[in-house]
């Protein structure tokens, strides 16, 4: 089928993964079991916006000889609970006839296909689009004997092999933590490493932005080196991200006002990172002399540190002083300020002294220990007091539409 009515192509806009930042499955899960907050409604009304590329991605699959069935299908009913969570459409490659059959063998993997000799109901290992350049599949497919069934076209199959608990929701140990760094630290530390294998060890999702400086570009080249990590999410602002993606990783594209300058995109980039994680990890290299001879704090790494604290997340805070990298586990606003009170009694390099004092607006009778903190304390005060004006005004914001919110989430779930 090719010709889609309006429900129909609203459920593909939210159910599939055709459109630019898709629904998480656990973003699905949620709106099934009615946990639909602000941003996740924010989301939605993104995806469904998005009505020229839907109908340009649907072209394609037609192109390309893939159907998408609906669960109200009967044909397709019975291979729903092959799927976490019973999503609303599958997409499909080849003779529906075999999804009628007894004797159709239903399989996993792309090592189990290259086995059957019997008609075959491949459940995809891997993206559709992928599996397309086999010829082998294409062979088969042609010849009526296999038919490629997932939940997503450029993804692999959300195969139903962990349980499910009874509100919907997956039972996931996996937590996430947002990683986050100065684009002037160039290395990790071997401290920031034992973290990260720790991190590797418990299984922990971690979410990291695009940037190709700094700590971004470190901790996602450690994270491809062998064995590479596949829990691993890539948060961007553009329709690509700016660094190489391995194809175990997830991406996730943040819908931003175009209108909006380079540094507060990112900051609505990072904000949506600060919400989704349970924990933070950040790299704090505090200040650097910019192009224009100013000193320079790094504001994002403390002001994604301070969102995190107000949002009652642990921080694990590592920070350049004296020369050396050291940690903090933060749990307050009250923690992080005792950290940068060390600061003014840091003991300073003579080349740090000297790039502090020949900076722009320093005196060069300045006390260098005592500039260098009170650049970075004030730049703290003016994050936090934004921070909490903001956070202030979105708690306003959700209570006014919390209504308004319920009468309109009726609209993103289908029967």
């Amino acid at each position: 089928m090719s010709n889609y009515d309006l429900k129909e192509k609203e459920i593909i806009a939210i159910e599939s993964d055709l459109l630019n930042n898709p629904l998480t499955l656990e973003e699905k899960l949620n709106i099934a079991a009615n946990k639909v907050d602000d941003r996740l409604f924010e989301k939605i009304s993104y995806l469904l916006r998005q009505g020229v590329k839907l109908g340009i991605e649907l072209e394609k699959l037609s192109q390309r000889g893939v159907q998408i069935v609906f669960y109200k299908d009967k044909l397709s009913n019975s291979l729903f609970k092959y799927f976490v969570g019973k999503p609303r459409i599958l997409f499909v490659v080849g003779n529906l006839k075999l999804l009628k059959k007894d004797l159709s063998r239903t399989i996993y993997s792309y090592s189990d296909f290259q086995l059957s000799s019997t008609p075959t109901v491949f459940i995809t290992d891997r993206s559709i689009k992928d599996l397309l350049l086999f010829t082998d599949i294409i062979d088969s497919i042609s010849k009526g004997k296999t038919i490629l069934v997932s939940d997503r076209y450029y993804g692999k199959s959300n195969i139903n092999t962990r349980p499910v608990k009874k509100n919907n929701v997956l039972n996931q140990s996996n937590k996430k933590v947002f990683i986050s760094g100065s684009r002037t630290q160039e290395d990790l530390p071997r401290s920031v490493q034992k973290s990260l294998e720790a991190i590797k060890k418990q299984k922990i999702e971690i979410l990291v932005g695009d940037s190709e400086k700094g700590v971004d570009n470190e901790i996602i080249n450690y994270l491809r080196l062998y064995p590479k990590y596949p829990l691993v999410n890539i948060y961007h602002i553009k329709q690509k991200p700016r660094v190489k993606v391995e194809p175990e990783w997830n991406t996730h594209f943040i819908a931003t006002n175009q209108s909006q300058k380079p540094q507060h995109k990112q900051m609505v980039k990072d904000r949506v990172m600060a919400t989704e994680a349970d924990w933070g990890l950040a790299i704090f290299n505090p200040i650097v002399k910019n192009r224009y001879n100013s000193l320079q704090v790094s504001s994002g790494t403390l002001r994604n540190t301070i969102q995190l604290l107000l949002n009652k997340k642990a921080v694990k805070f590592f920070f350049v002083i004296n020369g050396n990298i050291e940690v903090q586990n933060l749990k307050s606003i009250d923690q992080l300020k005792e950290v940068l009170q060390l600061y003014q009694k840091e003991k300073l390099t003579e080349i740090e002294k000297h790039e502090i004092l020949t900076s722009q607006g320093v005196n060069l009778n300045d006390k260098p220990a005592q500039v260098k903190y009170g650049k970075i304390y004030k730049k703290f005060e003016e994050l936090l007091n934004v921070e909490i004006k903001d956070s202030n005004m979105n708690n306003t914001k959700k209570n006014n539409s919390k209504k308004n919110r319920a009468e309109q989430i009726s609209i993103f779930k289908f029967k």
